[in-house]
């Protein structure tokens, strides 16, 4: 039967938003008795005093087959999508276009730092520059093999036993890690001849003095220089990639505190400062007992990471990475890619700052404080279904501000109420 605009009633305001913890009987009420939370909420938008409303439409501005990993940041003018195992580009016009890597088909995580966005899965990794769009390994090239050296007659190096390497240098700037150094005895008046050097990017040879183990910079060599002969004693900056390698993909990245930090299955690897995409395979890491399902910083004083392995959430503090020791801030894990950037004011905070917010196994939304604490928004009134995965956006539009939460294989709760009625709401007369 047809029901006429001027028949339908108001209802609420539901100022406690949902509750789907307390029995059916048990629902809050105000002094008069009055709902004022809802069991569910279909389809609508719930302002901050409780009151409903229709959510809007939306425009569709690409198809796809099998679009995810949908990303942004608010000082880049595009944003970044894969789609059918690619990574395409979304201009800020609409227009979109293909990238050319080929992340596959499993999340991508991203992060921005100056003009380049680093991306990775478990499988893949990159690095795109902002200015062209174009697509680069995300560390420096692989470490060369050690070139072929012999000693000359006739040349003036100080006697003695010599440490020696060579790096390699690409068109973006950056260093390849150094293997273990080359050992060589010099006599007197004689010189060291290198053959066979790399052939892709400026070389870089790096010597040490006699008897010493530190290597400075002997000399920087044009990409496709065959031999070089050293003659004299190295007086240049000291090797900083001595035992580096291109840092393995994994399927959180974040930038943070100058460092470059992966989640690697159950394993979190970082890089030197300012060397992003680098690091050392043997000593920059932490095993934790279980996958790990967030990495998210947080900055400001009190500054570290959040990360959620297993069943725990953990708080590593402190700027020395070799020191960190994780501690135990939250009963309950991460759901994997639910972590969203806020602002301070949108969650009752006194800052412009930005803070973290997830959604935790436990069913609720977690806060990530400065100096490692959490809090939960919806604690004791809510618990939100469980899932293999989510994705987050904040959305702040006709005045509302919100974290909306896409979930992927959701089942619910212990906690939830499973047996509810459920009301949709059709107009909404104030």
């Amino acid at each position: 039967m047809a029901v006429s605009d001027a028949e339908l009633k108001g209802a609420g305001p539901w100022p406690l938003g949902i509750n789907n913890i307390a029995p059916e009987g048990r629902m809050p009420q105000d002094e008069n008795g009055r709902p004022v939370a809802l069991r569910e909420a279909d389809n609508v938008d719930l302002s901050a005093a409780g009151f409903v409303s229709r959510r809007e439409g939306y425009v569709g501005c690409y198809s796809g087959s099998l679009v995810h990993s949908l990303w942004g940041h608010p000082e880049l003018d595009f944003g970044l999508f894969v789609d059918a195992g690619i990574l395409h580009v979304l201009e800020g016009d609409e227009t979109t276009g293909p990238l050319g890597a080929q992340p596959g088909d499993l999340p991508v995580s991203y992060a921005a730092v100056g003009d380049r966005v680093y991306f990775s899965n478990a499988q893949a990794s990159g690095m795109l520059t902002v200015l062209d769009r174009a697509v680069h390994p995300w560390g420096a090239p692989a470490t060369p093999g050690a070139p072929g050296a012999e000693l000359v007659d006739g040349y003036g190096l100080p006697p003695g036993l010599y440490q020696l390497a060579v790096t390699v240098t690409d068109a973006l700037g950056r260093e390849s890690g150094a293997d273990c150094a080359t050992q060589i005895h010099v006599g007197d008046q004689q010189g060291i001849l290198l053959r066979d050097l790399p052939s892709a990017g400026q070389v870089n040879v790096y010597l040490s003095a006699p008897n010493d183990q530190v290597l400075r910079l002997a000399a920087r060599l044009p990409a496709g220089t065959p031999s070089y002969l050293v003659s004299g004693e190295a007086e240049g900056v000291k090797l900083a990639t001595h035992l580096l390698d291109p840092m393995p993909p994994g399927q959180f990245t974040r930038i943070f505190n100058g460092r470059h930090w992966v989640a690697d299955g159950r394993t979190l690897r970082w890089s030197p400062p300012l060397r992003y995409g680098m690091t050392d395979l043997a000593h920059s890491l932490i095993r934790f007992d279980a996958r790990i399902d967030l990495l998210e910083p947080a900055t400001g004083e009190g500054a570290g990471l959040f990360l959620a392995a297993g069943k725990r959430t953990y708080f590593l503090a402190g700027a020395d990475p070799s020191a960190l020791q994780p501690i135990d801030v939250h009963n309950a894990g991460a759901v994997p890619g639910s972590s969203v950037q806020v602002p301070g004011q949108s969650i009752g905070m006194d800052d412009d700052g930005d803070y973290t917010v997830w959604l935790s196994r436990k069913g609720t939304y977690v806060i990530g404080l400065p100096d490692g604490r959490v809090a939960a928004l919806n604690a004791g009134r809510t618990a939100i279904d469980n899932a293999d995965r989510g994705a987050s956006l904040f959305a702040a539009r006709a005045g509302r501000q919100q974290v909306i939460t896409t979930l992927r294989a959701p089942r619910a709760q212990g906690l939830a109420i499973t047996d509810r009625a459920v009301a949709h709401v059709i107009h909404v007369d104030r």
